[in-house]
């Protein structure tokens, strides 16, 4: 509850990001015992405490940073609607000015000549500055994915044995109440090739 406080998250639906399927919950999945076997997950692999609370900071970070709105400025340009959701934002991922982290999302920077000799400022036109988002969104996640996946490897140095872990990371596998014919394919298809996986 002090994590969750912290970070200014509420419930799972107010989260652009999580709320397009429509399905939030998962029958008999606690939410708060799973975060702290997260946690404790988190500290065999050794991220320290600090760590732990910079990788949720950047979690929650990432969350409100989907929920960002644009709003046209003048003719060709974009700005941020609410100035308290950039604010916040930009805490959670410790970016030192909100001011910053709009100016890269409503702009771009375009050198011309050679070695760049010539540079300027382009305005994005709100539904660039919607793709700008989403895409610092996905490199964010991306690469503390990344990060997360070192920090497992690393823990699981031996010197003494050759062995690998792989993760299967595949798209398409959804719990849903109700499946369509489409998903039961795509689920189908993606059995098989976890099993074509573990086999190798």
């Amino acid at each position: 509850a002090n994590t969750k406080r912290a970070l200014h998250l509420s419930a799972v639906n107010s989260y652009s990001s999580l709320n397009q399927s429509g399905c939030s919950t998962v029958p008999g999945m606690d939410d708060a015992a799973e975060f702290q076997i997260t946690k404790r997950a988190l500290g065999v692999i050794g991220v320290s405490e600090e760590e732990q609370k910079m990788l949720f900071s950047l979690v929650a970070g990432i969350l409100h940073l989907g929920n960002l709105q644009f709003s046209p400025k003048g003719s060709e340009g974009s700005c941020v609607s609410d100035q308290n959701v950039l604010t916040l934002v930009s805490q959670l991922l410790g970016i030192p000015s909100p001011r910053m982290l709009e100016q890269a999302l409503t702009s771009r920077s375009v050198s011309r000549g050679t070695k760049g000799s010539s540079r300027y400022v382009v305005a994005l036109k709100v539904d660039q500055a919607y793709e700008s988002r989403d895409a610092l969104a996905k490199s964010l996640y991306s690469r503390m994915f990344d990060w997360l996946e070192n920090r497992l490897n690393h823990s699981m140095e031996d010197t003494t044995t050759e062995f690998n872990i792989g993760v299967l990371d595949i798209y398409g596998f959804e719990i849903f109440q109700h499946n369509n014919f489409e998903q039961i394919c795509i689920n189908f298809v993606n059995e098989k090739l976890q099993q074509i996986f573990i086999e190798l």
